[in-house]
């Protein structure tokens, strides 16, 4: 699975430990995100994101999406066929390599 994200693995990881670890450090969430933009150079999101980003490392393990279920991407795959099929018979039209 793709990850669409503005934000490194790394960036994400180290935000998520940071707020973990906020207690233990006497570290406030402004305290976070201002260490994040000071270390980084770029903001960060909301708090409710940070949470978000600690409550999946620690519960996951992993700072990555897990795999969606329901319908597969198939929409390359299809296109690269009607591509080649067309190639092979260019005087067909796509609706009847469609239906065949």
């Amino acid at each position: 699975m793709t990850e669409i994200s503005v934000f490194t693995f790394e960036e994400r990881l180290i935000a998520a430990v940071w707020v973990h670890d906020c207690i233990r450090n006497d570290m406030t969430i402004e305290d976070i995100r201002s260490a994040f933009t000071e270390r980084f150079g770029k903001p960060t999101l909301s708090r409710s994101n940070l949470y978000l980003w600690e409550k999946k490392v620690f519960e996951t393990g992993s700072i990555l999406d897990q795999a969606k279920s329901g319908r597969p991407e198939t929409r390359k795959e299809t296109c690269a066929d009607v591509q080649e099929s067309l190639q092979h018979s260019p005087k067909k039209s796509s609706r009847i390599v469609q239906e065949q």
